[in-house]
């Protein structure tokens, strides 16, 4: 690349789940056919590369500054907030 700094998934190292994940090799080489403007506005995360090392798949991500995880606990919270809210 070009010294960008950039998020991956790598998937694990067995061939069972390298055969579940054919699924989303697919739709990671579309993603990338279909161009950065038709992504963003569908607020999509543009693959910039999907390949195979042995039998993990591995998908670069442009790197948006945080942990995934970060905005998923949060989210959560706020899901769970909203459940005890209407309940």
């Amino acid at each position: 690349m070009d010294g960008t700094d950039v998020a991956m998934k790598i998937t694990k190292n067995s061939y069972s789940y390298y055969n579940v994940t054919e699924t989303e090799t697919v739709v990671a080489q579309m993603f990338m056919n279909l161009g950065s403007d038709t992504l963003r506005s569908n607020f999509i995360a543009e693959p910039l590369a999907a390949f195979t090392h042995m039998y993990r798949r591995i998908f670069v991500f442009p790197l948006f500054g945080s942990d995934l995880y970060k905005h998923i606990n949060r989210l959560s919270n706020v899901v769970w907030n909203v459940a005890y809210q209407l309940l």
